[in-house]
């Protein structure tokens, strides 16, 4: 979220881009308890409004599951601490 005008995010990936591996939850779903701050104007792009909740999300099957996400995690070459 951003809080200023002309805002830059960057981050950086562990591997190339791979659109089949990217998944969308609602940013507003209750159930995720993100704190955005009150009184805001939220400004959300076409692909954040259209997406599923996580309740839809896992109802329509497109969560990796335990075992797909220890693999992913393990091919990103993720840290531990």
């Amino acid at each position: 979220m951003a809080l200023e005008d002309d805002t830059t995010i960057s981050y950086l990936l562990s591997t190339g881009y791979e659109p089949q591996r990217e998944h969308a939850i609602h940013p507003l779903d209750p159930e995720l308890g993100l704190p955005f701050p009150d009184g805001l104007d939220l400004l959300l792009s076409e692909r954040d409004r259209t997406a599923p909740t996580l309740a839809e999300a896992g109802e329509l099957g497109i969560l990796p599951g335990f075992e797909e996400s220890l693999r992913l995690d393990a091919r990103s070459g993720a840290v531990r601490g």
